[in-house]
């Protein structure tokens, strides 16, 4: 949990950015020091575990990416210096997926340790880019194909048996031209974004009047949300949502 693992700029020998790649060696590393078969793509794409000889995948599908962190003044501590409160471990990444990573990493160890033979070679599988465009397992599906079975144990933790979608879509429609940037990654709700004319007053007036905050830089409004997971978008201030709203 203290590896930034937010997908960036691709790197050499790194595709999906430094804090993906160092995430991904420290998983598989610790899965060879604790005894098992690993396997890490060349590319550093994505890498697994496994434990069983059958020629059939059972496949337990993780992902070490964590959506951005957004405003750290906003945070009570240092998202990427993990603690204990309450009995709880708080951090980016302790839920969704790196604390239900490692619980399943030591299941099995607990299975290989007790000499259990499964019917099934099971494969944990380390994924890098859930939270963005799914790159990572798109790699791995191309070079190993589809498990027999399997699950995920994220979201609601301990079992998933599917997974929600994401849709990428351009929006295009009549009117006069704009600019609005924002959002840090797919799978969260854009916190920030930046507009640029041609309403930039009446928007800046409607949102302070909705008690949105508003800044402006140079010929920039800086309109601000609040960030939340893709998952529980209702928890969140969509910023590009509410500027397009006072269109309406």
């Amino acid at each position: 949990m203290k590896i930034p693992s937010v997908r960036s700029a691709a790197q050499p020998n790194a595709p999906f950015g430094a804090g993906t790649k160092a995430v991904l060696d420290y998983a598989v590393n610790l899965a060879k020091e604790l005894g098992f078969k690993t396997y890490q793509d060349p590319e550093n794409r994505y890498g697994y575990v496994e434990y069983g000889t059958s020629a059939e995948i059972f496949a337990i599908l993780r992902h070490l990416d964590v959506v951005p962190a957004g405003d750290l003044k906003k945070w009570d501590f240092k998202p990427f210096q993990p603690q204990i409160s309450d009995g709880k471990l708080l951090g980016r990444g302790a839920f969704d997926d790196k604390g239900p990573t490692i619980i399943n990493l030591y299941a099995l160890k607990y299975l290989k340790d007790h000499n259990y033979q499964p019917d099934y070679c099971i494969r944990l599988i380390f994924g890098l880019t859930e939270e963005t465009d799914w790159a990572s397992i798109k790699a791995y599906m191309a070079v190993e194909g589809t498990p027999a079975l399997g699950y995920t144990p994220d979201g609601e933790f301990p079992v998933v048996y599917a997974e929600k979608g994401i849709i990428n879509a351009d929006i295009i429609g009549e009117g006069q031209k704009f600019v609005l940037l924002g959002g840090e990654a797919y799978n969260c709700v854009a916190n920030v974004v930046r507009y640029q004319e041609p309403y930039l007053t009446d928007i800046k007036t409607k949102l302070d009047q909705k008690q949105i905050e508003t800044d402006l830089e140079d010929d920039w409004l800086i309109v601000k949300g609040k960030a939340s997971h893709g998952s529980l978008p209702e928890r969140g201030i969509n910023a590009a949502l509410v500027t397009l709203a006072t269109y309406a």
